[in-house]
């Protein structure tokens, strides 16, 4: 991990935002200065992004993630294939763990206690899952949290309460449910020390079960610091700093005030002090208030705003498509929004798009180059005129798998093959 300084001071700045309830960045905190340091041609390579939150998280007696309801979602994606000729892959934002709730109520609440995803039989059957899907390219882990969406400082002190709330907390803790019906930011009471150590093992666990430290996270519970703490320990691309709806207005999270957002953020927007790429959502492929469908939004209607995307704004298109619509207990609402899905994925191959991680889209802002790995090779993407930190020799052009060496001039998408 490298050693930020400066930028470490600029966080501790921030930590009152995690000692108290009252969050003083709520309504007026701003990015410092950004800049831009390369361009995607969107005519030349039209992008869509896939990015998927919650995987892992598990609440109840029952599991969400089954083999079966996994293998669907993979089956999908495996159909459909972009203009290099390779397959439609998710960005699943993945939290490390869930709350080992008998531990906890042997502590009568007075510690928190939790189980990685491989420490138990059934997380480990799922990670097996995941890391076949990684393997044929269509699956791509990235850091969401270790906890999802709840402190678990706070909810501790919440089920020691004598108190309505904590009633309440108590009985859903009866039926293994830790969510709230409200957000608890996962970094809530926790000063700037403690949230690193947090980050660190949530880190250390996403090396141990995909190989590599993660590249991208998300602001969900993200304090300012947070996205600093991320850059240091190595994820440089942070995603959903804002939104612009499918009815073309550009938001943030209002229910998340203390969240690392920026409403007047830009795609590919990179912060110089801690060389970190900021992206947003553009493509909002999943039930909405001001959508009235029941399952969401219809494909066609997907279309149109990728076509938005592409010829007023000039960006790639990212889209969001949260777990519940197309790997939950609803079978029926995830077979209708996964067969949704086949339809939108099908029509954008059509029109020879090029399907990327949320990492891939960073590095492209961020250095003019990507890499991502798979079992055939390392797909390498150069699309801007840059050097590359290393010398691949000889690579297989994509589609054509023809043999051809790389210059700081060269633009375009390649494998390099295994050795």
């Amino acid at each position: 991990m490298k050693s930020f300084g400066s930028t470490l001071l600029i966080a501790s700045m921030a930590t009152t935002a995690l000692t108290s309830e009252a969050n003083p960045f709520q309504n007026n905190f701003r990015k410092m200065k950004t800049i831009r340091r390369y361009e995607i041609d969107v005519k030349k390579f039209p992008v869509v992004v896939i990015e998927s939150d919650d995987w892992g998280v598990e609440q109840g007696e029952k599991m969400t993630e089954t083999p079966a309801r996994l293998q669907a979602v993979f089956d999908v994606l495996s159909k459909h294939r972009g203009a290099d000729g390779q397959p439609a892959v998710l960005t699943a934002f993945t939290c490390m763990a869930n709350p080992d709730f008998d531990m906890i109520r042997t502590d009568g609440f007075s510690a928190y206690h939790d189980l990685a995803i491989d420490e138990t039989p059934e997380g480990r059957r799922i990670l097996d899952q995941y890391r076949n899907a990684m393997n044929m390219g269509i699956w791509e882990p990235e850091y969401h949290a270790n906890l999802h969406h709840v402190s678990p400082r706070r909810w501790m002190a919440l089920l020691r309460e004598k108190s309505p709330a904590g009633e309440a907390a108590r009985k859903r803790f009866d039926q293994k449910v830790y969510a709230q019906g409200y957000h608890i930011p996962e970094y809530l009471g926790y000063n700037l020390p403690e949230q690193k150590a947090i980050i660190e093992q949530g880190f250390a666990r996403f090396k141990r079960m995909f190989g590599r430290f993660p590249s991208s996270a998300i602001t969900s519970d993200a304090y300012p610091e947070t996205v600093i703490l991320w850059a240091q320990a190595g994820a440089k691309t942070v995603s959903l700093v804002n939104a612009r709806l499918n009815c073309d207005t550009v938001t943030v999270y209002h229910t998340k005030p203390w969240n690392f957002q920026d409403i007047y953020a830009r795609m590919g927007d990179v912060d110089p002090h801690t060389d970190t790429v900021y992206l947003t959502r553009n493509l909002f492929f999943e039930k909405k208030p001001m959508v009235p469908a029941r399952h969401g939004v219809p494909w066609e209607l997907a279309v149109n705003v990728f076509e938005r995307n592409q010829n007023v704004y000039q960006e790639p298109s990212v889209i969001q498509l949260h777990r519940g619509h197309i790997c939950s207990p609803d079978e029926e609402n995830s077979r209708i929004r996964l067969n949704e899905l086949d339809k939108l994925l099908g029509e954008l191959a059509r029109r020879k798009v090029f399907f990327l991680t949320s990492g891939e889209l960073g590095e492209l802002y961020r250095r003019g180059w990507s890499e991502r790995k798979t079992t055939n090779g390392t797909i390498l993407r150069k699309w801007s005129v840059c050097k590359l930190d290393r010398d691949p020799g000889e690579v297989l052009e994509l589609p054509s798998m023809k043999k051809t060496g790389i210059t700081a001039q060269s633009i375009g998408n390649y494998m390099i093959p295994e050795k």
